[in-house]
């Protein structure tokens, strides 16, 4: 089985340094399928300081904040008009019981981490975003404000009644979700998206093909000029 799983697809984790063996859970894996991208490209994530008001605050001497992360840049063989890559991300932030202002801050770093991944994986042209993980019923509405993500799912994905796994995403519309039930020993249930191919096929205009018969320069030029580019310019500004 492993080494099928080599053989088709590339796997990335992240695991932090504090976490020891003995304890369950946790963990980010991003895995890629090789006839998706060819080349898969982690990028350590940037994480700032916390932010002030959680500094300032009488928490400022817990442990450090949990947070699994792992942000993979891929460039798929086709990907939907107006995007120039995928950033592939994975997370967990642990539950810390009933503090909520411990997981705020979690969001907080989470959120920098992937906007400064955003913004070196393509100068001009914004990566499809993908986010996926167990948030442990954190407060994400700092991250899809910041990033322009929307959430695919609300259902519960916990034995417990909460929705806990989730996934966003900058271009929601490409994507339709399924819960299936858990793997394994696994307490969680599968938060299943997948991409319907004739939404894809539905944004692209219809080719075009125009002949300058006469071979002339002065004959192209005036061409260009009276090509109606409507439908180019219009399918790139598009959030599939």
């Amino acid at each position: 089985m492993k080494r099928r799983l080599h053989e088709n697809y590339f796997a990335l984790s992240a695991t932090r340094d504090d976490r020891g063996e003995e304890k369950d859970g946790g963990g980010a894996l991003v895995l890629v399928k090789k006839s998706y991208a060819r080349h898969c490209l982690p990028i350590a994530p940037a994480y700032p300081a916390p932010p002030s008001w959680f500094a300032t605050s009488k928490r400022a001497k817990d442990p450090p904040l949990a947070i699994d992360l792992k942000i993979v840049k891929l460039r798929p063989t086709q990907l939907p008009r107006g995007f120039s890559s995928v950033l592939a991300v994975c997370v967990y932030i642990a539950e810390f019981s009933s503090d909520k202002t411990r997981q705020d801050a979690a969001i907080y770093q989470v959120t920098f981490a992937i906007s400064a991944a955003a913004k070196c994986s393509s100068i001009g042209i914004k990566p499809l975003i993908i986010v996926a993980g167990d948030f442990n019923g954190a407060n994400t509405s700092y991250l899809c404000s910041s990033l322009q993500l929307h959430k695919l799912s609300d259902k519960s994905t916990h034995k417990k009644g909460r929705p806990l796994d989730l996934v966003f995403t900058n271009a929601p519309k490409c994507y339709t979700t399924k819960i299936l039930e858990p793997l394994g020993k696994s307490d969680h249930n599968v938060v299943y998206c997948y991409a319907e191919q004739p939404d894809y096929k539905s944004l692209l205009p219809t080719p075009s093909i125009k002949l300058v018969r006469s071979g002339k320069i002065a004959d192209t030029v005036n061409l260009l000029r009276n090509t109606d580019w409507t439908p180019i310019t219009a399918s790139a500004q598009l959030h599939p």
